[in-house]
């Protein structure tokens, strides 16, 4: 398993949900600065690409199966789904 702080954590989930460097370090109330430290660090770089990976797969799996995943949408009912006319 990886040893990173919760500050690290919070940056690498923010990271692999697409903001910006900016828009990361604003959700963990960090500057940007030390992200350029913890690049450096093999427990990080590691996080950061198992956290990309991750989250690729979960596109991956909506764009292939959109349907499946209206089910777990809270409020969700089948009839909210329609067939979308062929052109």
């Amino acid at each position: 398993m990886f040893h990173l702080t919760l500050q690290q954590l919070q940056v690498v989930d923010a990271l692999s949900g697409g903001p910006t460097l900016t828009g990361a370090t604003a959700q963990a109330g960090i500057h940007r600065n030390p992200i350029a430290n913890w690049r450096s660090s093999d427990d990080f770089r590691a996080a950061s690409a198992m956290a990309h990976r991750e989250r690729a797969v979960e596109l991956a799996d909506l764009a292939l199966h959109p349907r499946c995943h209206l089910h777990h949408r809270k409020g969700f009912h089948p009839a909210q789904v329609r067939k979308r006319k062929a052109r």
